[in-house]
């Protein structure tokens, strides 16, 4: 997160060098899904240099319209690109990472108050990340190896269940419903590998107390399976 504090004559909070900023977003936002990074790109060939946050809203607004169209209706004319209309589903489906995006590109200031507008129109943001959270509160064994002998794998398999995002076709099997810790014992159970469920991408092998993150990682976001277990209460 900058700590940019410009503003307009009004009095209003700015973020400049706003193109810049939307294209660096895929290298300061790693735990979103890269289908917003490649909407990112667009907004950036369209935005302006400054913007206060509701300028920010209505320029997500605009290109949501234009991503609905599959066609560039702002003054700043650009070819739409063919990657978009690919991702269009999902895009919509993780619109509720955006926020976290704002984050890492703006001040706290210009950040809190887009997340206070972008609730009140979407309905649902995805609350910032603890910054002071680097190991994740669990075992790191090695990059991209985690040791779960301390959870309860369960707990631990809805945890990856209810941070993880559909991918590709899966948004058809989508199911917005949260797992429950029930629900997740009784589909270990039946199995200790999971692709995908329920549309979501996991590429998670629960077999042993060793998890191996890379590819639940890198359909989710730079540590966002990481993220998931810290979430998970220790049992020993």
């Amino acid at each position: 997160m900058t700590n940019e504090s410009n503003r307009n004559n009004y009095g209003e909070i700015l973020l400049t060098d706003v193109p810049a900023k939307l294209r660096e977003a895929r290298n300061v936002a790693k735990n979103v899904p890269y289908e917003l990074h490649d909407f990112c790109d667009y907004l950036a060939n369209v935005a302006n240099d400054q913007l206060v946050p509701a300028g920010m809203m209505i320029l997500l607004i605009c290109a949501l319209d234009d991503l609905e169209k599959e066609r560039c209706g702002f003054a700043k004319k650009v070819l739409f690109p063919d990657e978009l209309k690919e991702e269009k589903f999902q895009i919509i489906i993780y619109l509720s990472y955006f926020p976290l995006i704002v984050d890492k590109i703006a001040s706290k200031e210009f950040a809190k108050e887009f997340r206070t507008i972008f609730t009140e129109v979407f309905g649902k943001a995805q609350p910032p990340l603890d910054e002071n959270k680097e190991n994740f509160g669990v075992i790191i064994v090695e990059e991209g190896v985690v040791d779960i002998s301390n959870k309860d794998k369960a707990e631990v398999l809805a945890a990856l269940y209810n941070n993880s995002h559909p991918h590709g076709m899966g948004f058809l099997q989508y199911n917005p419903e949260p797992m429950t810790i029930e629900q997740a014992r009784e589909l270990l159970k039946q199995t200790t590998y999971f692709d995908y469920l329920a549309g979501r991408v996991m590429k998670i092998s629960l077999e042993s107390n060793i998890v191996r993150t890379w590819g639940y990682n890198r359909d989710n976001g730079n540590g966002a399976a990481e993220r998931a277990i810290s979430q998970c209460r220790n049992i020993q």
